[in-house]
């Protein structure tokens, strides 16, 4: 799946139509964290950071909270706790992308995340009707700036650090 800034400008027009009908606790997401929501509105509205969220879910295992949580850590500097209200606030802005905009379902087990930013865990999704084996991708799906620094076969060794430092926020 490749974005465009087309495809980007139309999911952030359905998370600004519809977020807050399907999750009730967004509606006010803007007035009370506005830092990570701009944040998230920039994460996106970029197609190379939006692509980069997903490979991390599809390919990685790694839920795009966290990914979401590890840029917003390198450009905020941050290391702000996140209330339980506010960590499921930020779970539903992407829950929504992956399940309402991007066609994905939840996978059955929620992933650890070590109490980053105080959250303790969060959502992978899985895209319906696919494998999520990375051996059925082809390298055309791999996102170039991942291509460049990372060779196939280490792909599923890559680790939350080479993530942030392939992703160009």
């Amino acid at each position: 799946m490749m974005f465009t800034n087309k495809t980007c400008t139309a999911i952030q027009g359905k998370v600004n139509a519809e977020l807050g009908a399907k999750y009730m606790n967004t509606r006010d997401i803007q007035a009370r964290m506005p830092v990570v929501y701009d944040f998230f509105e920039k994460c996106i509205s970029s197609p190379e950071v939006l692509q980069e969220v997903v490979f991390a879910n599809d390919i990685l295992g790694v839920p795009p909270v966290k990914t979401f949580l590890l840029l917003f850590q390198k450009v905020s500097n941050g290391t702000k706790n996140f209330s339980t209200s506010e960590a499921q606030q930020i779970g539903a802005l992407w829950g929504f992308v992956f399940r309402f905009c991007l066609g994905y379902q939840k996978a059955e087990k929620p992933v650890r995340l070590n109490n980053l930013f105080g959250i303790k865990s969060a959502t992978l999704f899985v895209k319906t009707g696919t494998s999520q084996h990375i051996k059925n991708w082809s390298a055309d799906y791999f996102p170039e700036c991942v291509r460049e620094k990372l060779s196939y076969e280490d792909v599923a060794r890559v680790t939350d650090t080479e993530i942030i430092e392939a992703v160009n926020v």
